[in-house]
């Protein structure tokens, strides 16, 4: 899941605009008339706080992992 972090508007040989998120690169086009496509746009979160929330929910995961890792090792470890 991505919380999308566009880059400007740039447009594209055919006339339309196009943008790509930072963080996983999904496009967006737009037609070049367009002041404010539709679309599901996050332009209001900043990308630093962006990459700091995915990080730690990164390392939420991680440390997730290693306690479940831990349990069942010493579960184990103490049925012997």
């Amino acid at each position: 899941v991505c919380v999308h972090s566009f880059d400007d508007w740039e447009s594209v040989e055919n006339g339309e605009k196009m943008r790509m998120c930072l963080l996983c690169g999904v496009v967006e086009f737009a037609p070049a008339d367009d002041e404010k496509p539709a679309g599901n746009s996050h332009d209001n979160f900043d990308s630093d706080t962006v990459i700091i929330v995915t990080a730690v929910a990164s390392l939420a995961v991680v440390g997730a992992a290693i306690g479940i890792f831990t349990y069942k090792y010493t579960a184990k470890k103490k049925s012997k």
